[in-house]
């Protein structure tokens, strides 16, 4: 941590489980369940969702059924305040508009 951070409120996270509620937080706090699995696999984050979700209790995540998302399982951060204060602990944000895009090579031509 390059500034000195206090210690947000418990439950305490771990960086890992901080960099899954920063892809929630991008996602408006809501996500495919299924989804949120699949990008901890390939990110290679060692943090099992469902796992997770118990240690934190309800009122900070759920997980629960709904025609919202795709698999019927939704996984949602429900303080976000809390989410906030330990993504910003370990500085695992991402940006709203943090997609990377190949920048394109333009060639300047004189008349």
């Amino acid at each position: 941590m390059a500034l000195f951070r206090p210690k947000p409120n418990p439950p305490d996270v771990t960086i890992e489980e901080a960099m899954v509620l920063a892809y929630l937080k991008k996602l408006s706090a809501i996500s495919d369940l299924s989804e949120c699995e699949q990008y901890c696999f390939c990110y290679e984050i060692p943090v099992d969702v469902k796992i997770f979700q118990k240690k934190m209790g309800k009122t900070k995540i759920a997980i629960y059924r709904t025609d919202v998302v795709k698999s019927k399982n939704a996984i949602q951060v429900k303080d976000l305040g809390w989410a906030d204060s330990w993504t910003i602990y370990y500085d695992v944000e991402i940006p709203h508009h943090g997609q990377h895009k190949p920048i394109k090579k333009f060639r300047v031509t004189q008349n």
